[in-house]
């Protein structure tokens, strides 16, 4: 557990030991007061020190040299001190000598065997606190070394470094009451944003609950091998869709054969099965595979979002990963302070395993940790260019590149363009294929709301900009396939910011198709494009005018 941890499980502890509410307070200098309580009997003041590798002798150094001096100017009725290293008769006596009156007795004085004595009185307390829990001997250190239960040295080595950053969140408790229900869960999910995270946690939370963990690591027939009658198992299926695309099917049969294990998963108990897949494969592989379709999987579905991933989880989980990884004490001190988590924090292409792999490529590079945080969080191209260049289909591709076009458009708009485009690269256009590729994307790449489409996170947008901008489209064509004037608008746009440049080219070599375009469409309209040369001066590289006089038909407007 890091330090805060601590502080929030003794605040749910301490309150239920004394009877009272306990404030927490904010990171920062504390004046010796980590817990607190006032009332007409005076205040009582708990200090949590979370030392796991200090011995008696330095804490009781520190406390009396660093905290008798602040606990003398509080003047607390009551002090109480909560502490991760264990305390002897003669060490507790000691501290209670030096801090009276403010401790009452040696009773006062917590260790780690006192707290642990406490908490297995409160069962309740320490499942609700899952880092506790998952913490507690009872689960890591003694499951973790015994084979009946877990039979995957790949789990055994992930799961404790997993568990040291995790951070529960609204996704993961979604995914824990369906596998609490139906016994079965697909975790599916964006790239790097916690699905096997989630699924190793999964099995860890049944693994305290006695239950065996098997990985699969072929197919679905495995279960078959593995599972014994009488015995709880819980089965992980990790990327069960594979981890790149659907034109290699599923081995023969084997979306029917999953959908049997499932059923007899649900209605067997003792038996758990938790499978992670990316959505947008998930999406892909419910339109090939109609049994996928069916309730018994639709039902068990539990989809990560970054949404989920609040700001005070995304503090959290970058706490951990800082404090968890190699780097040095005044690297981390860094990220203390807000000018440095903050950005990072809210920055709109947040992702965990980015976060995860620029520490760990930093601590071992030696690189500026910080600078190299902002870099990768601006470039979304780490998250987004395998999916979109080598895994989705090309229907799809091209409905992202018209979305781009948009931005958020009708479905109406978007379809037409979408066709347009296809036509004129001789591919299938018809209203069949663009319903498959809309709900291929449909929740993982973008969002359709209220008959609009819009991108589901800003920086797909933003990959897709690059991926226009260094010709990975076919430019012509996408131009020739522009239904409303507000496309025309968009690339400009596009072009104009300062990675637009190869846009801007090609709205350059294609100036004659973008001005009959603009006059076609009729109505008012002025487009420049302009960019800057090495001096930084503007350099006005196209223009384009009709006059507001022409009686060619507007374009119907939303």
């Amino acid at each position: 557990m890091t330090d805060h941890d601590f502080e929030v499980v003794c605040r749910d502890l301490f309150s239920d030991v004394l009877g009272i509410p306990l404030e927490i307070f904010p990171r920062g200098r504390d004046r010796g007061v980590d817990l607190r309580h006032t009332g007409p009997a005076g205040a009582t003041v708990v200090q949590c020190k979370h030392w796991p590798s200090a011995t008696q002798k330095t804490l009781i150094r520190r406390l009396i040299m660093d905290e008798l001096p602040k606990v003398r100017a509080l003047a607390p009725d009551r002090y109480i001190v909560a502490t991760t290293v264990g305390l002897t008769v003669d060490g507790k006596e000691e501290l209670r000598d030096a801090f009276s009156p403010y401790v009452r007795s040696t009773s006062d004085l917590y260790g780690v065997d006192e707290i642990v004595a406490e908490l297995l009185r409160r069962p309740d307390l320490v499942r609700r606190h899952f880092r506790l829990w998952l913490s507690s001997t009872a689960v890591l250190q003694t499951v973790l070394n015994q084979d009946q239960y877990l039979r995957s040295s790949w789990l055994q080595r992930r799961l404790p470094g997993v568990a040291d950053a995790f951070v529960p969140h609204e996704g993961f408790e979604r995914a824990q009451q369906l596998l609490d229900t139906q016994q079965v869960c697909v975790i599916a999910g964006i790239p790097g944003v916690g699905k096997t995270t989630v699924a190793l946690m999964l099995t860890a939370w049944l693994m305290g609950n006695g239950y065996e963990v098997h990985e699969i690591t072929q197919d679905v027939d495995e279960i078959g091998t593995l599972w014994r009658e009488g015995t709880r198992q819980v089965f992980l299926y990790d990327d069960f869709l594979g981890r790149t695309t659907l034109d290699t099917p599923l081995n023969k049969n084997e979306d029917n054969r999953l959908l049997s294990v499932i059923r007899e998963i649900q209605e067997t108990p003792g038996k758990a099965l938790v499978m992670t897949t990316r959505d947008y494969l998930l999406e892909h592989a419910r339109l090939r595979y109609d049994r996928l379709v069916a309730p018994d999987v639709s039902d068990a579905v539990s989809v990560i979002r970054l949404t989920d991933l609040h700001r005070r989880v995304r503090g959290q989980i970058l706490y951990n990963h800082v404090h968890h990884s190699s780097l040095p004490p005044d690297v981390k001190r860094r990220f203390a302070d807000p000018k440095v988590w903050r950005p990072v924090v809210r920055h709109k292409n947040f992702n965990p395993r980015l976060v995860q792999e620029t520490l760990r490529l930093s601590a071992r590079r030696g690189q500026d940790v910080v600078a190299a945080m902002r870099k990768n969080l601006d470039d979304p191209r780490r998250v987004w260019e395998r999916i979109v260049e080598n895994e989705l289909t090309d229907e799809a591709v091209h409905m992202l590149e018209v979305l781009f076009t948009f931005k958020s458009a009708g479905l109406d708009y978007l379809e037409e363009s979408w066709r347009s485009y296809r036509k004129k690269m001789n591919r299938a256009a018809d209203g069949r294929t663009f319903r498959r590729a809309l709900q291929l994307l449909d929740g993982t790449m973008i969002s359709v709301e209220q008959g609009r489409v819009a991108f589901h996170n800003p920086s797909i947008e933003d990959y897709v900009r690059f991926h226009l901008d260094v010709g990975r489209a076919r430019f012509s064509e996408l131009l020739k396939a522009l239904v409303h004037e507000e496309q025309v608008q968009r690339l400009v746009a596009a072009a104009r910011m300062a990675d637009g440049a190869g846009i801007l080219t090609r709205l350059q070599e294609h100036e004659s198709t973008v001005s009959t375009i603009v006059q076609a469409m009729g109505g008012d309209m002025e487009t420049r494009l302009w960019h800057e040369d090495e001096a930084g001066r503007r350099i006005w590289s196209g223009y384009w005018r009709r006059p507001s006089c022409w009686t060619l038909p507007r374009w119907p407007r939303t």
